[in-house]
């Protein structure tokens, strides 16, 4: 790829090589959104209706089962670490060219991974959440032998979840603070699309939203400051379909915008097209 020059979503090849920041927005609010349906409805809930249960409350941040049973809290955090491996998977066969959904991958798996990370630190500490009542439910009380453990569990997994993300960013470095520019837009993205999406729960909006700040904001804090990028990572591709050289800048031209519109307009959906100011210019 020439110097200078960058590979639109939508086709054709841009001279601006920063990507558009309402794209990589979108994208961390896409990846937080799958992010939590692995956890709440794919965990929990297939856990509940796999036993044979009913789905009594689902939200972005709260799940209920009827009738209730302890395993089934265990499943949520297992939703989440499946979905980081089958993200990890897929990021080896998803082309170069497919710029916006690796990096959904990435965001994905990353954010899985500083969820149940998070997730277990905060169980150590407060004696509650998903980890201690499934323990509960198996062991009866929870002591503190438990719970040091599931600490440095967490930990650990911060420090490997952190690595492992800057690695597979790595074709992402093909400027100077691209990783960290693009990384802190994801996150402050998915960290807004959860809270606003926790304070919908009418019932109890305080403590949604307090949920939904730490599940995905708080927890993922760590993609404001990604690991130094290995410098085998940025040399050697780990496989030959996974990408050619470094990954092309995320970036939606205006036909692509055009053509989601048009096509949201099907389904009488009305379409807003965010257009950068290249894109203007360039149809005005």
């Amino acid at each position: 790829m020439a110097t200078g020059q960058a590979w639109p979503i939508g086709g054709g090849v841009s001279t601006n090589s920063r990507d558009d920041a309402v794209t990589v927005a979108a994208l961390g609010m896409l990846a937080a959104s799958l992010t939590t349906v692995a956890h709440e409805a794919i965990g929990h809930g297939g856990a509940c209706l796999s036993s044979g249960g009913r789905i009594a409350l689902l939200t972005n941040v709260y799940f209920e089962c009827a009738p209730r049973a302890s395993w089934i809290a265990a499943f949520g955090p297992l939703g989440n670490l499946s979905w980081a491996f089958l993200a990890w998977l897929a990021l080896r066969a998803t082309p170069a060219q497919a710029a916006a959904t690796r990096l959904v991958l990435v965001l994905t798996m990353t954010l899985s991974m500083f969820w149940e990370a998070g997730y277990m630190l905060y169980a150590a500490v407060l004696n509650e959440g998903d980890y201690i009542i499934a323990a509960r439910g198996q062991f009866g009380a929870v002591g503190w032998p438990l719970r040091v453990g599931l600490f440095i569990a967490g930990l650990a997994l911060y420090l490997f979840a952190r690595r492992l993300a800057s690695s597979e960013a790595a074709p992402f470095a093909s400027a100077p603070g691209r990783v960290q520019r693009t990384f802190r837009i994801a996150w402050l993205a998915a960290a807004l699309s959860a809270a606003v999406a926790a304070l919908l729960y009418a019932p109890d909006r305080i403590g949604s939203l307090r949920q939904g700040a730490l599940e995905i904001g708080a927890a993922a804090l760590p993609m404001l400051f990604p690991a130094p990028i290995p410098s085998s990572a940025l040399k050697r591709p780990r496989s030959a379909s996974a990408w050619v050289g470094r990954w092309p800048p995320v970036r939606c031209t205006p036909r692509f915008w055009q053509r989601s519109a048009s096509a949201c307009a099907k389904w009488r959906c009305r379409a807003s097209s965010p257009i950068t100011a290249a894109g203007r210019a360039a149809s005005g």
